[in-house]
């Protein structure tokens, strides 16, 4: 099966920029961290926190095109390459929920366990303080 050599270089070049930005700005326990963490800040889940930064990058291009000129501070490629990741990141993240959960879309009524962070379903440790649509720590 062929591929497009372009597309396919991309490829490498995405899991290149994943490995490299999650070196930078994540830890070893969790290399979308920084998404977790953001979302918990902002009470949403990461994975709807990601679709939102993944949402002002489109909108970042569109205004870009709109304008005609280069940009001064990121590329227009770097640009697509971030839309890519984002696109991932924020299905890597919401098959972290659908895992938890055993099917395929948690929806609005996951209950996650503010012990451990893992979906909650009643379990014997739950102090009662669980919230609707929050996501692990």
């Amino acid at each position: 099966m062929a591929g497009d050599p372009g597309f396919l270089a991309a490829l490498d070049d995405l899991k290149a920029l994943h490995l490299s930005k999650g070196h930078d700005y994540a830890d070893t326990s969790d290399p979308l961290k920084n998404y977790v963490q953001s979302a918990r800040d902002g009470g949403v889940e990461p994975w709807r926190a990601a679709f939102l930064r993944l949402s002002e990058k489109y909108h970042r291009v569109v205004n870009l095109l709109n304008k005609h000129e280069e940009p001064n501070h990121e590329s227009l490629d770097d640009t697509f390459m971030d839309l890519a990741a984002m696109s991932l990141i924020v299905r890597s993240l919401r098959a972290r929920v659908n895992r938890a959960q055993g099917d395929g879309d948690a929806g609005p009524d996951a209950v996650i366990c503010p012990r451990d962070g893992s979906t909650c379903w009643g379990c014997s440790g739950c102090d009662g303080e669980s919230t609707i649509g929050a996501e692990p720590v």
